[in-house]
């Protein structure tokens, strides 16, 4: 395993305060095993599958790729158009090599419910309590964590919880109704390869 195949699984640990062990790697491509992909070394997967899901990378590729899809319909023609499920895009972009062979393909089925539904944090609710940690707390005793977000403490709550849903933040924050937010925050993934600190010191030992 590379290092950022520890740190990637670091970053899936969550610790007590609500935080990740690590952040996201940045380029990270998982390794696919020999028996897992095609002869002519493709990368597609076989016998093997997973639909992606909210907080993973490949979730917010197949979001990102649907409104361009619908923003630049002759691009995509014959390949993909407005009446294209989850599945299908995610069956494309498995052929780039961005995501995994997605389950159900074909079927009625898709997360299209998932990617229309959102949902603005209020008070009394877990995530707008996130959101107040990360906003007044958290920026402030970790700003590594947010950099690459261009969040600072003047940003609003809805950027903020765009960030911690796309982060799959522990309280699971939904998808804010406010479509800026949104688009800025999957342009801004926060990614930071680890080279000093507690990860690094982290995924140095597991290694």
């Amino acid at each position: 395993s590379t290092f950022k195949d520890f740190q990637n699984f670091f970053h899936h640990q969550i610790e007590d305060d609500g935080t990740r062990r690590c952040p996201r790697p940045c380029d990270y491509h998982p390794q696919l095993r020999d028996d897992n992909v095609t002869s002519n070394g493709g990368g597609v997967r076989k016998g093997h599958c997973h639909t992606a899901k909210p907080g993973e990378e490949c979730y917010n590729h197949v979001i990102y790729t649907q409104r361009q899809v619908a923003k630049y319909k002759d691009l995509y023609s014959g390949i993909l158009n407005a009446n294209s499920s989850f599945e299908d895009v995610q069956h494309f972009l498995s052929h780039e090599n961005q995501c995994p062979e997605p389950c159900d393909l074909g079927s009625n089925k898709s997360n299209s419910s998932a990617i229309t539904t959102c949902h603005t944090a209020r008070p009394g609710e877990s995530c707008f309590s996130d959101i107040l940690f990360a906003k007044n707390t958290l920026i402030e005793q970790d700003a590594s964590w947010f950099r690459g977000s261009g969040l600072t403490q003047n940003s609003s709550n809805d950027d903020f919880q765009a960030v911690l849903h796309n982060q799959g933040h522990v309280g699971q924050c939904p998808k804010p109704c406010d479509r800026a937010a949104e688009s800025l925050a999957e342009l801004n993934l926060v990614c930071e390869t680890a080279h000093y600190g507690e990860c690094y010191d982290s995924v140095i030992h597991a290694a």
